[in-house]
């Protein structure tokens, strides 16, 4: 089927289907920012603090993922995770 000649409804899920296959599967243990933020129940400032102080002194790693954010767009999301 031609760009052209397809409805709304079909464009939608060519995009949906485009988008499942680019996306990345988030790695056991990785997490965003607002979940550790949720888990350490601190705000913002004191998790990006905190993940900053923690990335630099070895105790955490960080890593890029492709998922498909609220918005439905795929972006590359910071994750991080404690080193064991």
């Amino acid at each position: 089927m031609e760009v052209a000649a397809m409805n709304i409804n079909n464009y939608a899920e060519v995009i949906a289907k485009y988008n499942k296959r680019n996306c990345e599967k988030v790695e056991p243990g990785f997490k965003t920012r607002a979940q550790w933020q949720q888990i350490w129940k601190i705000e913002t400032s004191q998790a990006n603090k905190r993940l900053s102080d923690f990335l630099n002194s070895g105790i955490m790693e960080m890593k890029k993922f492709r998922i498909q954010t609220p918005s439905g767009k795929i972006y590359p999301t910071i994750h991080y995770k404690a080193i064991k």
